[in-house]
């Protein structure tokens, strides 16, 4: 169970849309999120997923940019980072009316990155990300990510992106490893359970195990049993794109993982809300994701999301079980005090 609650009044997501003015195609932005970067991006069709280290010249990325909401600005401007090296994102191209779709080729990224002088310079367990910094009609540029690669889009921002405009803050193009499924099940896999206002985080292990009856063709189901709980009470399924490496839920917006009352509080059962940040590290052997758990029945949530890294490299993550902070599971001590909102 996870050592440091805080149970604050879930806002309603009805409240929120209630707060958008209708008009214009995309509707115009809540004034709560005023000074937030609202540019989105997302794969056109014809984009491939990811980057085939054995066939460079079939490589073809195609990103659609637009924006949550219409927004006058100035620009957009698609930026890329290679390697996870924020500090030196790369201008892929400044857009100045949306939808508009950029197509980028395995030269291109050649010719952005300095680090890449060849195209054999990319190798397996590379990757590159794509986002977009806006320009406002006074000048003022609102980034998506900060140089230390912080996320400035709350996690309930980039949930309506993908509800919207199927779309997301970052696009992940990985050069991954090979997918091998049962490298990521078992009876005591890994878990990091990272809760991202820093109040404490937790190591612990799950039952991992893939569901053969569900899983077909290109398409693969995990069940995780114990996660948030450290027993069997939460179950939890993510279906894998063996062929894309891409994470879906199977049921979003009503994922319940605990179907009774959690730990016996009386506040009812337990959710995954806002599932976002999904990310099969082939290379780095864990699955991650980022959602907010919530207990829907009582009208509370706990103040945080939470990302979780499950599997055999879950241990090796920056913020892993060695550094300060981490406890195992089942051994923190849970806050006595209740924060409403």
């Amino acid at each position: 169970m996870k050592y440091i609650f805080r149970i604050v009044m879930v806002l309603s997501v009805a409240l929120f849309f209630t707060g958008c003015e209708k008009g214009d195609s995309n509707g115009r932005m809540p004034d709560n999120i005023q000074d937030s970067n609202v540019g989105v991006v997302k794969l056109a069709p014809t984009s491939d997923f990811l980057i085939d280290r054995n066939d460079f010249a079939g490589f073809n990325f195609d990103i659609t940019v637009d924006e949550l909401f219409d927004v006058p600005f100035q620009k957009i401007t698609l930026m890329g980072v290679y390697n996870g090296d924020t500090e030196n994102a790369v201008m892929v191209k400044e857009v100045t009316s949306v939808p508009e779709t950029v197509s980028l080729k395995t030269e291109d990224l050649v010719n952005l990155f300095d680090a890449i002088p060849v195209q054999d310079s990319i190798k397996i367990g590379d990757s590159f990300d794509f986002y977009t910094d806006i320009t406002l009609t006074n000048g003022q540029t609102i980034p998506a990510y900060l140089a230390d690669g912080t996320n400035t889009a709350a996690s309930s921002t980039r949930n309506i992106m993908s509800i919207l405009k199927n779309g997301y803050v970052s696009l992940h193009l990985p050069v991954p490893c090979p997918f091998v499924p049962d490298e990521f099940t078992g009876d005591a896999v890994d878990v990091l359970e990272h809760w991202n206002d820093n109040s404490g985080d937790a190591f612990y292990p799950a039952t991992v195990s893939i569901n053969q009856d569900l899983s077909n063709g290109d398409t693969l189901v995990y069940e995780f049993v114990g996660l948030f709980t450290g027993d069997n009470t939460s179950t939890y399924s993510l279906l894998v794109n063996k062929k894309t490496y891409q994470i879906y839920e199977p049921d979003p917006g009503n994922m319940i993982v605990v179907n009774e009352d959690l730990f016996g509080w009386g506040y009812g059962r337990l959710w995954f809300d806002n599932f976002t940040e999904p990310l099969l590290g082939t290379c780095e052997k864990y699955i991650r994701f980022t959602v907010t758990p919530d207990l829907n029945d009582a009208g509370v949530w706990f103040g945080s999301t939470v990302t979780y890294y499950v599997g055999p490299g879950a241990g090796d993550v920056t913020f892993g079980k060695k550094d300060a902070g981490i406890q195992e599971k089942g051994y923190g001590v849970l806050r006595d005090r209740v924060v409403t909102k």
